[in-house]
C-alpha cells in the first residue's frame, strides 16, 4: 500500500501498545496533559471516585493504576465501586436468544427510575444484580410507596416551626429520635464504605419498622390533635429521610421536600443530616424491643379472647421477671391492646406471661359500639372521598346509647351537627353490629 501524500510504499509498526493504554491514560489525556491545563491535572489526580463492572479488573482498573504509578508514582484513584453484571430473576445471563432481555424504558414507564436505581442497592455493589419488574415491586418500589404513605399521613399534621429546647418528649418519641439518629450515622457511614446495600437495609428497617409500622401506629391517637412534641418528631424524622434517601431516590425525595421541608430549590442542594448524639439513647432502644416483644405476646392473648381491639376490656396482668420496667410504658400499652388498667408482676420466667379480664361491663360493651361505629363513618367518609377538613351533617340510628361519646364523635370525625335517628341524609350506609342494626348516613357542607 502506497502513501497517498508521498506515493512510498507503507510497512506496518511491527509492535503496537495495548489498546488499554488509551483508556488508562484517561487522567491526564482528558486535559491534553502535559501540554497545557498542568494546575487542572494536579487538582484532579488521583480520582476521588471511580466505577465501572466487575470485568474492568483486568482492565481499566489495572492500567489506570500502571500508568499512574509508571508517570506520576502514585495511585488512579483512591476509591473504586466494582459492580457486578446484571442478570435476570433466575439469575441468568440476559440475551436475545434467551428471550430475557428488558427494555429499560419499559420498566421505567412501568415501576419509575426512583425504584429501578433503589432495586441496584438491594445487594452487595460487587454481587450480581438479580433484577426483574417483580423483584422492583417486592423490594425498592414498595419501600418507596410507604415513604409516600408515611408522608401522605404527616400532610394532616398542623406542620409548624417549634423551639425544640421548650418541649417535654413523650417515650415513643425519644425512642424514634433515637433511632432516627442511629439511622444517620450508619447510613453516614456505609456511604462512606460504598457499602449501598447496608445503607438500604438501614433505610428500609427504620422507614417500614420503626417508623410505619411502629411509630405511626403507637401515636395515631395522638395525631387527631397534635401536640408541639409530636409534629416536632415527625418533621425531624421527614427532614432527615428524604436528605438520606436522596442519593438512592432523587425524584420522589425532592417530590416530598418541595411538599413538605422545603428551605431550598431542591433537597439535592441541602447539606447532608448530621448525627444529633443528644438523641441516642441505647437503653431506650432496648426497652422499646422488650416493648414490641411484649405487643406481640399482648395482641396474640386479646385474639384468643374472641373480641376485636376495637371492644375495650377492663385489666390486663403482665408476668415477667423484668416487668416493672416497662411501667413508665403503661399509657402506650393501655392504647395498643385497649384496656383500662394495666399490672405488672415480678415472676421468674422467660419472656412475658399475660391475663386478660374478659368480663364485659355495660360500660365497655357501649364503648365498643361506639368505636365500631365511629369505623364505619370513618370508611363511609372514605368511600365518600371526603378530606379530613370537609365537614358534615351526621345522624346515627342505633339502638344502643352513644349519646355519651357524642363529642368524641365530633371531634373525630368532622362533624358540625350529630342527630340521632332524626334525619336520612342521601349518603348512608346501613348494617348490622352484634345484630344490631344500624343506619348511618350525612351531608357534607
Amino acid at each position: 500500500i502506497k502513501c497517498e501524500k508521498c506515493k512510498k510504499l507503507m510497512s506496518r509498526v511491527s509492535d503496537v501498545i495495548d489498546c488499554w493504554y488509551d483508556s488508562g491514560s484517561a487522567p491526564f489525556a482528558q486535559f491534553h496533559y502535559p501540554f497545557e491545563n498542568k494546575e487542572l491535572f494536579k487538582k484532579s489526580f488521583p480520582y476521588d471516585f471511580i466505577a465501572e463492572a466487575i470485568d474492568q479488573t483486568r482492565g481499566w482498573f489495572y492500567t489506570l493504576h500502571v500508568l499512574g504509578t509508571i508517570l506520576f508514582g502514585d495511585i488512579a484513584y483512591r476509591n473504586v465501586v466494582c459492580a457486578g453484571h446484571v442478570v435476570d430473576e433466575k439469575g441468568e445471563k440476559m440475551s436475545k436468544s434467551k428471550g430475557n432481555i428488558l427494555n429499560p424504558c419499559d420498566i421505567f414507564n412501568e415501576v419509575g427510575v426512583d425504584a429501578v436505581r433503589l432495586q441496584f442497592c438491594t445487594s452487595a455493589p460487587g454481587d450480581q444484580k438479580r433484577f426483574s419488574v417483580n423483584l422492583v415491586k417486592d423490594n425498592s418500589l414498595q419501600l418507596l410507596n410507604i415513604l409516600w404513605n408515611c408522608f401522605t399521613f404527616t400532610k394532616n399534621l398542623n406542620i409548624k416551626t417549634i423551639n425544640p429546647s421548650k418541649l417535654k418528649l413523650k417515650e415513643e418519641d425519644k425512642w424514634i429520635l433515637s433511632r432516627l439518629n442511629n439511622t444517620i450515622k450508619e447510613v453516614t457511614q456505609n456511604l462512606e464504605k460504598h457499602s449501598y446495600n447496608s445503607c438500604y437495609n438501614s433505610l428500609k428497617e427504620f422507614i417500614e419498622n420503626d417508623f410505619s409500622r411502629f411509630y405511626i401506629k403507637l401515636i395515631r391517637e395522638r395525631a387527631l390533635d397534635a401536640d408541639d412534641e409530636l409534629i416536632f418528631t415527625i418533621t425531624s424524622i421527614i427532614n432527615c429521610i428524604v436528605k438520606l434517601m436522596a442519593p438512592f431516590a432523587p425524584y420522589l425525595t425532592d417530590k416530598i421536600y418541595i411538599e413538605s421541608c422545603s428551605k431550598k430549590e431542591s433537597v439535592h442542594l441541602e447539606d447532608w443530616p448530621l448525627t444529633e448524639i443528644k438523641y441516642i439513647d441505647i437503653k431506650l432502644e432496648d426497652k422499646f424491643k422488650n416493648f414490641k416483644d411484649l405487643l406481640q405476646v399482648l395482641l396474640s392473648e386479646r385474639e384468643k379472647t374472641g373480641l376485636g381491639i376495637r371492644w375495650p376490656l377492663q385489666k390486663v396482668i403482665i408476668k415477667s421477671k423484668n416487668a416493672s420496667n416497662l411501667k413508665d410504658l403503661i399509657e402506650l400499652i393501655k392504647n395498643q391492646v385497649n384496656v383500662k388498667e394495666v399490672s405488672f408482676l415480678n415472676e421468674a420466667i422467660d419472656g412475658f406471661k399475660v391475663e386478660f379480664d374478659k368480663t364485659i361491663t355495660k360500660e365497655l360493651e357501649e364503648e365498643g359500639y361506639f368505636r365500631e361505629i365511629m369505623r364505619r363513618i370513618q370508611d363511609l367518609r372514605k368511600k365518600n372521598n371526603l378530606k379530613r377538613e370537609d365537614k358534615i351533617n351526621l345522624d346515627i340510628s342505633f339502638s344502643i346509647n352513644l349519646k355519651q361519646f357524642e363529642n368524641e364523635i365530633k371531634d373525630r370525625t368532622g362533624v358540625k351537627t350529630l342527630t340521632f335517628g332524626k334525619h336520612k341524609h342521601k349518603n348512608a350506609l346501613n348494617g348490622k353490629i352484634k345484630d344490631i342494626e344500624f343506619d348511618i348516613s350525612f351531608e357534607v357542607l
